[in-house]
């Protein structure tokens, strides 16, 4: 039955092997049309694969029924963020942060999409936060100050900026940002 292909595909998921996992979701679901929970699973390894299109067609369904968490709401925003739906992406994220989301991940992608959508003000307490929690990776430095060079906040861009270029990103626009903040 339906549980029976949901628990085998759970091992499979917990086990890395991600395809076959889906192949019994698929199967549970297949059965079981409305099993909510065969869906998140579905979902979760389609997220770990970067099928982000699935992951938001399955945890769509899920949140119509109101059938979601912190994480499904987090998945879900940062799939949306993968696939360049910033708008979507914030208001998921958003969701996941009131429903409990503490990970750097959450924070950093709702800062991306709020740079996208050049919303720079709105973008640094998320990237402050992603740092705070443990992201220090080039692009949080190197968005931080573009979002600061953006707002002609120069003096606080320019360590930003150095950070990122110390850490490595060899984007043009790092170099020419951090030559204009010195001067």
């Amino acid at each position: 039955d339906e549980v029976i292909f949901n628990n085998r595909g759970k091992a499979k998921l917990n086990g890395g092997k991600l395809p076959e996992s889906i192949a019994d979701f698929d199967r549970a679901l297949g059965i079981k049309k409305d099993y909510t929970q065969a869906l998140k699973n579905r979902a979760s390894a389609r997220y770990q694969l970067k099928e982000y299109p699935g992951v938001i067609a399955d945890l769509a369904i899920v949140v119509s029924r109101g059938e979601a968490g912190a994480e499904e709401f987090a998945s879900l925003g940062i799939s949306k963020y993968k696939t360049k739906d910033y708008q979507g992406a914030v208001a998921d994220i958003t969701r996941a942060i009131d429903a409990g989301s503490k990970d750097n991940s959450t924070y950093a992608a709702r800062g991306f999409s709020l740079f996208a959508l050049k919303e720079y003000e709105k973008s640094i307490p998320d990237f402050n936060r992603a740092i705070e929690l443990g992201q220090h990776d080039t692009n949080i430095y190197f968005s931080r100050g573009a979002a600061k060079f953006s707002l002609k906040d120069y003096k606080n861009a320019l360590p930003d900026l150095d950070k990122a270029i110390t850490t490595g990103t060899t984007d043009p626009l790092a170099f020419d940002m951090r030559g204009y903040c010195r001067y």
